[in-house]
């Protein structure tokens, strides 16, 4: 993404992003020289009117509409069909990361922001690497037409291409049907896990932490009483052998309650519940008060 978004950018131009946001994105941006302007995000996700009032117009805005990372929510087809309708009238670029879609029930899929686009404003990206495995390293992206020559020669440019041998037997893997298969598969099993995992917490936190599960994904939220420190929480949990994201260092500027992203994709349900055990034991010490942190932009 990096050769990527130096090909939609110039130094000193605006790019919205999300607020929280994707800790990548923001240094992808800020390696591109890019002005970083944080956008909050509300229930329905990106909210571009509650932009800074004096924040210039952007050349790039980016957005996980199919499920905000790291908050969950979808946004509803009202917002996409209005983010477009601004993104045209603006000649801003979106780039929308279709971060695990995938995951979702098909009956609750939206259409990408990509499939309603009819101005070529959207530049959808997408991987391989969490669908399969993280070494396959083999990701996307589906261009406005007058952007594929620019992008064909700055990925050229970055790393010449992805493997042939890996695009070959990932087509293959696609065509064959055995992909359509393994998401059915890892929606069903990320879906157990999740209300696993939901269910231990519930059981062995409740008082010291809420969660609001979305659907099925491949993280959740566990949000901390009002006061906590998230970034000493995941300090603590991280000493004890426990790996959680503190919620604050993905705020940018919009300050969010305390919480920590659990991953449990890869995990067990023995390895789950050995966590929330040892989740309760530190968590029921104190961790020290809100000390907000947030990324230097």
């Amino acid at each position: 993404m990096e050769a990527h978004a130096a090909t939609l950018l110039d130094a000193g131009d605006a790019a919205w992003v999300e607020d929280p946001c994707y800790r990548a994105t923001v240094e992808i941006l800020r390696a591109a020289e890019t002005r970083i302007v944080p956008v909050p995000v509300d229930d329905d996700g990106l909210d571009i009117a509650a932009a800074p009032p004096d924040s210039p117009v952007p050349r790039l805005v980016y957005a996980t509409p199919s499920r905000q990372y790291p908050l969950g929510m979808a946004m509803p087809l009202a917002r996409r069909a209005a983010l477009l309708a601004w993104a045209e009238a603006n000649g801003a670029w979106i780039v929308e990361d279709d971060y695990e879609s995938e995951f979702q029930l098909p009956s609750r899929m939206l259409p990408s922001l990509q499939g309603l686009d009819r101005s070529g404003r959207v530049v959808y990206l997408g991987t391989f690497s969490k669908l399969l495995f993280p070494s396959l390293r083999l990701g996307y992206a589906v261009l406005p037409e007058d952007l594929v020559a620019p992008f064909t020669a700055a990925r050229h440019l970055a790393d010449r291409q992805s493997s042939a041998l890996l695009q070959t037997m990932m087509t293959e893997f696609i065509l064959d049907g055995h992909f359509a298969r393994h998401l059915k598969r890892m929606r069903t099993l990320y879906a157990e896990r999740e209300a696993f995992l939901v269910e231990q917490l519930r059981h062995r936190l409740a008082g010291l932490i809420e969660t609001r599960p979305r659907e099925s994904g491949m993280y959740l939220i566990a949000w901390l009483p009002s006061g906590r420190s998230d970034r000493a929480a995941a300090d603590a949990l991280a000493a004890a052998g426990v790996s959680v994201v503190p919620l604050s260092a993905m705020t940018l500027a919009n300050p969010r309650p305390p919480g920590l992203v659990l991953g449990y994709t890869g995990h067990s349900e023995a390895a789950m519940a050995r966590a929330v055990e040892t989740m309760a034991r530190v968590l029921e010490r104190p961790t020290g008060r809100d000390n907000e942190i947030k990324l230097a932009l």
